[in-house]
């Protein structure tokens, strides 16, 4: 079974986290917007900005996962994830964006994001408060 590593980045963070995982593990990489097809996918790592509707590209990845993959879910953000209530926090996002079944066979990891405010969309800086 082959592992995909798949990616849904706004700003940049994401994928270059996900190209350089890529790199060293020589995985097929693929952008979540352009994900066809997972068939005979083992693993698919799934490393997307957190926002407030979840993890960026998650839905696609889902859409596509097969019945027998394991997910590995990969939040990247600007919330501290050594912090326990961050981490509560995130998981109750994709508690709601995971179904049950596939939250079964799903790994939980969070990175820090960066942030470049000068680069932020007009809708991020309205969320953001800024």
């Amino acid at each position: 079974m082959k592992t995909v590593i798949i990616y849904g980045s706004c700003y940049g963070t994401s994928e270059r986290y996900a190209r350089e995982l890529a790199r060293q593990t020589g995985a097929e990489l693929h952008a979540a917007k352009d994900l066809r097809d997972l068939t005979g996918c083992g693993l698919a790592v799934h490393i997307g900005g957190l926002y407030a509707g979840g993890l960026a590209g998650l839905r696609q990845t889902l859409r596509l996962l097969p019945p027998d993959c394991w997910l590995m879910a990969v939040t990247v953000g600007l919330a501290d994830p050594a912090l326990p209530e961050n981490v509560r926090n995130i998981r109750a996002s994709l508690d709601r964006q995971i179904p049950p079944d596939v939250r079964e066979r799903t790994l939980f990891y969070h990175l820090r994001g960066g942030i470049r405010y000068d680069r932020l969309s007009l809708r991020h800086h309205v969320m953001m408060g800024m």
